[in-house]
């Protein structure tokens, strides 16, 4: 593969990627769902690097299928190619094996989406909820729950205007400041 052949490469996760590449002089961040194009030669001496391949694999899409089995010299799984715009209707219409598989061999990046997903769509489909919580353990109802309870929080303290009540009568005051007369 031609090495200045430029790859469209896409942060699939919630936080910043940043790596750096010693021998080629680049440092690079990418913001929650940044598109930068990169230098096929960036993406495959990253690769090289100690936890380059699980930091492209898992975090990054490389929107070239050539360049990713070149650069990584792995075979994917069909998850892999998940993107964010397709998650939102996916979780709903694909089948429970298919998303248990999903949940399986899913990069990282793909499952902080369906999470994210799961919870704001929301993900109608409690043996689904049940499949996040136990091969992720992570609870998508309690979390619904507990996003609505803040809301109503929220709602109530714009409402009246003031913050939450005090739930106890405090047994410190401040300490008194003793004034010597100059």
């Amino acid at each position: 593969m031609d090495m200045a052949k430029k790859i469209k490469v896409t942060n699939r996760s919630n936080g910043m990627v940043i790596y750096s590449v010693p021998d080629l002089h680049v440092n690079r961040e990418f913001g929650p769902r940044a598109e930068k194009l990169i230098p096929y030669e960036e993406i495959y001496a990253l690769a090289q690097q100690p936890g380059g391949r699980e930091l492209v694999y898992n975090y990054l899409l490389v929107q070239d299928p050539d360049a990713l089995h070149e650069a990584l010299d792995i075979t994917e799984q069909p998850e892999y190619w998940l993107t964010e715009e397709m998650i939102p209707t996916w979780i709903n219409s694909c089948s429970l094996n298919e998303f248990k598989d999903a949940l399986d061999f899913a990069p990282e990046g793909v499952l902080d989406l369906i999470k994210k997903y799961a919870v704001s769509v929301p993900l109608n489909a409690t043996d689904k909820r049940e499949a996040i919580k136990e091969q992720l353990k992570f609870d998508v109802t309690k979390t619904i729950e507990n996003n609505r309870l803040a809301e109503q929080e929220e709602d109530n303290t714009k409402a009246t205007g003031a913050a939450s009540t005090r739930r106890s009568h405090p047994t410190y005051t401040a300490p008194k400041v003793i004034k010597k007369d100059e």
